[in-house]
């Protein structure tokens, strides 16, 4: 064991790379950057779930125009997220309400959550005293502006996709 550390010290010694990954191995042990990452995957998944529910009750008032509007849904949505729409829609406007209100404080919660643990991955990585202050609301907000935005560009690269036949044909490569 200590004939691998004397070389070690030695290839440190020669090689600039050697010494650059030795650091990176040595300032990442006592982060903990597995459990900060597992963590920060749990909140981004407890934020998914209440802002789901928002995104269907909304879905749900939209739905509940265009009957009265007597248009027709999108075909392209699976039939899952059809039937939770249709069951949305067939609730009271007093309990989308509800939905609403409640799944939004969810999200904001589970938001607020995600700036925490993103807070103190920043503490713990970059190794600076943890400052008491106040959660941002333009923090939180944007947040969920963000992944509301991402969840966006993804459906519509989707549609897209599926809409353009080129793109919906693979071959193989080499």
């Amino acid at each position: 064991m200590a004939d691998g550390q004397a070389r070690l010290e030695q290839a440190r010694v020669r090689s600039a790379a050697v010494d650059a990954a030795v650091g990176v191995v040595r300032r990442e042990r006592p982060v903990a950057s597995g459990i900060l990452a597992a963590a920060l995957a749990f909140r981004l998944f407890a934020l998914m779930i209440p802002l789901a529910y928002v995104l269907v009750a909304g879905i749900g008032f939209t739905t509940r125009a265009a009957e009265r509007a007597g248009q027709a849904g999108d075909d392209q949505l699976g039939d899952l997220v059809v039937d939770s729409i249709a069951a949305v829609a067939r609730t009271s406007e007093r309990g989308r309400f509800i939905a609403l209100i409640f799944g939004g404080v969810a999200t904001l919660l589970a938001a607020g959550g995600v700036v925490e643990v993103l807070r103190w991955v920043h503490v713990l990585a970059w190794r600076v005293p943890p400052r008491r202050e106040r959660r941002n609301a333009r923090l939180v907000l944007g947040l969920i502006a963000g992944v509301v935005l991402i969840s966006g560009a993804s459906a519509a690269a989707e549609q897209a996709r599926a809409a353009a036949p080129a793109l919906r044909t693979s071959s193989p490569c080499c």
